[in-house]
């Protein structure tokens, strides 16, 4: 899907910070500090400003795109906020528009499910929100003004550079259970390798 919304010299702006996410979840390019117990993945020595802006800006474009697949996304005066911030390279308060992450498998496979879905609106614990599921993972954009819950901002990017990722089989998770059975049906689902 491509749409021009950005100058050449905005477009420079949100590649650095696009290339930081890649260099963390697609080819790392230095180890992260990470412990796991559970399905909870506590991942530390994150650039905080930098993958927050690259959060705040993938949130920004969904809520400004005028392709159909985008429709659902509708950040009214959140909109200008988030566009101010990233002007601005500002990533802002850790409260302020996180975003929970869930690292999302299929069944017992090691791969990560690469898909990608439209976003939906939801209320995670009485909050406005958007489900985007790309890159192998489900994040939940939290658009409030409100102060989360202690229980989400445990979840967000802290200004530490650390934040827990929910490892979940995403036959499991109800909103993506019958897209993951139509892939596993259809032989498209992650295959060990």
């Amino acid at each position: 899907m491509r749409e021009r919304l950005l100058c050449d010299d905005c477009e420079q702006k949100l590649s650095v910070w696009e290339g930081y996410a890649h260099s963390v979840f697609v080819q790392p390019q230095k180890p992260l500090e990470m412990s796991q117990q559970g399905t909870l993945l506590q991942v530390s020595r994150l650039d905080y400003s930098k993958l927050k802006l690259f959060e705040l800006s993938i949130l920004w474009r969904a809520g400004v795109s005028t392709l159909p697949f985008f429709e659902k996304c509708q950040l009214g005066p959140h909109a200008e906020v988030l566009r101010r911030h990233l002007d601005a390279s500002d990533p802002g308060h850790p409260d302020r528009y996180g975003a929970l992450m869930f690292g999302l498998k299929v069944g017992e496979r090691p791969e990560v499910l690469q898909v990608i879905t439209e976003p939906r609106p939801v209320r995670s614990y009485g909050i406005k929100a958007y489900n985007l599921t790309f890159g192998g993972f489900l994040w939940v954009f939290h658009v409030s003004r409100s102060d989360p819950p202690l229980i989400l901002r445990q979840g967000f990017l802290l200004a530490d550079g650390s934040r827990l990722v929910s490892i979940r089989n995403a036959l499991e998770m109800q909103n993506l259970q019958a897209f993951a059975q139509k892939l596993e049906r259809l032989g498209r689902a992650p295959q060990p390798r």
